[in-house]
């Protein structure tokens, strides 16, 4: 009886470290955020809410300027764009139905998971409207502009998403300019579900061998 008792207080405690204390276990899905700073102020801080799996997402564009900023798969391709596409972890699980975006990355040779790009106007080279757009992985004109870059070779910086805000500043802002541009991009996680199964399953196998 000890151990049954000992397994139902670990059982509780597990519920409520994968549900938050929610009864439901209904938290805010995570989200896409852009963050600009101006000498350390931000100037910028919007979030792109996750929607579900198959659900259309925007982008986020922030500009400094008075002309309208340019769509995302025309800014991709202004001479002198940066872009930073953020790429999956290895072990992240794919959302239910989707279909991965991936990209070569000609530097090494190896084949990326695409989760979000963000592409920056403020190193260009010609007369274009200065901006920084996210592009999120529910936008549908990410594997636009995935494609074009592939078939033209444009150049970018790959990083692994990790879930935390990321300073993408050294990237694609140039040094004479005060501004940082930061991203955080959701990873996904297993289910809260999943983990309760899990840990149930090691917790009643650990009681079974005690009681023998």
């Amino acid at each position: 009886m000890k151990t049954i008792s000992t397994l139902g207080a670990v059982v509780v405690s597990i519920y409520f470290v994968a549900f938050g204390g929610n009864a439901y276990g209904q938290d805010a899905l995570p989200s896409d955020e852009l963050l600009i700073t101006d000498l350390g102020v931000p100037i910028f801080d919007q979030l792109i809410a996750e929607s579900g799996p198959g659900a259309v997402e925007n982008s986020l564009t922030w500009s400094p300027g008075a002309v309208a900023p340019l769509p995302p798969v025309a800014a991709a391709t202004v001479p002198g764009a940066s872009i930073v596409i953020l790429t999956e972890p290895a072990n992240e699980p794919l959302d239910p139905g989707e279909i991965p975006i991936t990209i070569i990355d000609k530097a090494t040779g190896a084949q990326l998971t695409v989760s979000d790009v963000v592409i920056s106007t403020l190193a260009n080279q010609v007369q274009a409207p200065l901006q920084v757009t996210l592009v999120s992985d529910g936008d549908p004109e990410l594997q636009q502009i995935i494609a074009g870059m592939q078939a033209n070779g444009t150049p970018f910086t790959p990083l692994v998403e990790t879930g935390q805000m990321q300073n993408l500043t050294p990237f694609l802002v140039p040094t004479q300019f005060p501004w940082t541009v930061g991203v955080r991009s959701d990873v996904n996680t297993p289910e809260p579900s999943t983990i309760v199964l899990a840990a149930l399953g090691g917790f009643a196998l650990f009681a079974w061998r005690r009681r023998r």
